[in-house]
């Protein structure tokens, strides 16, 4: 918890997108207070990239770990888009072949990259509708993230949005496995499972039993 580490914690009724905005209206001005979060809009864009340039190390740790084994498929629980837009900086870069696709998993009632991918560009979502992946809960991809995202992630494999029970089920299963993942962390397996079912995904991702899959978790159990 980071008020264990002498922060000042403020509880708050607010959706994700109202914290942000009343975050960075409580720094505004204030020359003795530094706004630092992952979410980037118009003027405030330093301190995000440099933040998804931290989540880079894990992909980089990834690919120590698995010694340079093929990735097939990377699925990624996605918020405002931030750590996906770190996964899609590491793998699309020309210099890696060959390149996995890339699933980015999101809450239903959250669903802004898959929403705005389909309307053709970055929208806005009322997420007010509660759900257990409440690190998810987020309704506007930052702007850094979208232009990669938009040109970045794969044709009819590009996002896909999962219920509550499908990211609970996930949790137990990963629990029954030993990996203490919360609903956010699940949400990827959530996901996979989810597009593997789909005909259509599973066509796009022809995995097979050889087939290397990355599954990132973001959280652990509260």
């Amino acid at each position: 918890m980071i008020a264990s580490e002498g922060a000042q914690v403020i509880p708050s009724d607010l959706i994700y997108d109202d914290v942000i905005h009343a975050a960075a209206a409580s720094t505004s001005g204030r020359s003795d207070e530094l706004l630092v979060q992952d979410t980037a809009w118009q003027g405030y864009e330093d301190i995000p990239q440099w933040v998804v340039d931290g989540y880079g190390t894990l992909f980089y740790e990834i690919a120590s770990q698995l010694g340079g084994r093929a990735i097939h498929l990377v699925a990624v629980p996605t918020g405002v888009g931030s750590l996906l837009l770190a996964a899609l900086q590491h793998y699309r870069d020309p210099a890696l072949p060959p390149q996995p696709a890339i699933l980015a998993v999101e809450p239903v009632t959250a669903a802004c990259v898959t929403t705005s991918l389909a309307a053709g560009g970055a929208l806005s979502l009322d997420t007010s509708a509660p759900t257990i992946m409440a690190g998810l809960n987020c309704g506007t991809i930052s702007t850094i993230a979208w232009p990669a995202i938009r040109d970045g992630l794969d044709a009819g494999l590009a996002g896909i949005a999962i219920t509550d029970h499908q990211a609970s089920s996930a949790m137990h299963r990963l629990h029954e496995l030993g990996v203490r993942a919360g609903p956010c962390g699940a949400a990827a397996l959530a996901g996979v499972r989810a597009a593997l079912e789909d005909s259509d995904h599973r066509a796009a991702l022809a995995v097979n039993g050889e087939s290397a899959l990355v599954l990132i978790s973001t959280d652990g159990p509260v």
